[in-house]
């Protein structure tokens, strides 16, 4: 006999993966206007701009991270990661789409932002919870 599933479909957004990257990329997108207007209208050098874009991508997959590991009702710090290893497969695609070269040891430096940026905000949204 045909056995039907009563369960209707999950919406997509209600993933805690899922939620917490779209998250990321929402505050990405915020701090990078907020940057540009920093450097657009103060007398920083714009050398310091690596710098600050690093710290943009640690605080949005921490931020995604903690959102992540706060709909999750287990294994928080695993809902982080996943987090920041679906950021970098995003920054490994669009430098793929845009002809970036994101390989050797620039890759190797945002697996472990993403990485542990993602952990980290799993280990603070579990704690937050």
């Amino acid at each position: 006999m045909l056995r039907v599933d009563s369960e209707p479909k999950k919406n997509l957004l209600k993933n805690a993966l899922v939620r917490g990257f779209f998250v990321s990329l929402l505050v990405l997108i915020i701090l990078i206007f907020l940057l540009t207007l920093i450097f657009q209208f103060t007398v920083l050098s714009e050398s310091l701009l690596e710098t600050f874009g690093k710290v943009v991508l640690i605080i949005s997959i921490m931020l995604g991270g903690i959102q992540a590991a706060k709909m999750a009702e287990s294994r928080f710090l695993l809902h982080g990661f996943g987090v920041g290893v679906l950021y970098l497969f995003f920054i490994l695609s669009a430098g793929y789409f845009f002809n970036f070269n994101l390989l050797g040891i620039n890759f190797l430096k945002k697996l472990l932002y993403c990485t542990i940026s993602g952990a980290l905000g799993g280990l603070i949204g579990a704690v937050a919870k």
